[in-house]
């Protein structure tokens, strides 16, 4: 689910994912405050669980073709400087975007 935001500043639109207890324990252990613009904050991901659910987005059958997970997944591994020689890394791209993810991923950086 989308929640657009442009009556609350500059905040990019929002998504919500609905998840089970299991992993919403998993997902909260590791999420973190962050501001969004004015007084609203948002508890977020971690930016590694945050991949993991985009790439899940990105290949889901039902996805938009004009969905942006895809650079916004980029623009993490940018921002957060993550290496796609980390064998950590590799084994979540893996599991929740396949080999083909790995290598579009791959070849987006050169």
């Amino acid at each position: 689910i989308q929640f657009d935001t442009r009556n609350i500043g500059e905040a990019p639109p929002l998504d919500l994912v609905i998840v089970d207890e299991s992993t919403w324990k998993k997902l909260h252990a590791k999420s973190r405050v962050e501001p969004l613009g004015g007084k609203i904050s948002a508890l977020l991901p971690d930016p590694l669980h945050l991949i993991a659910m985009k790439l899940q987005a990105a290949n889901s059958s039902t996805r938009r073709e004009d969905a942006q997970d895809w650079s916004d997944v980029i623009q993490l591994i940018q921002t957060q400087k993550l290496s796609l020689e980390d064998e950590a890394f590799i084994a979540i791209i893996k599991k929740y975007g396949g080999d083909d993810a790995l290598l579009r991923l791959q070849q987006s950086q050169q």
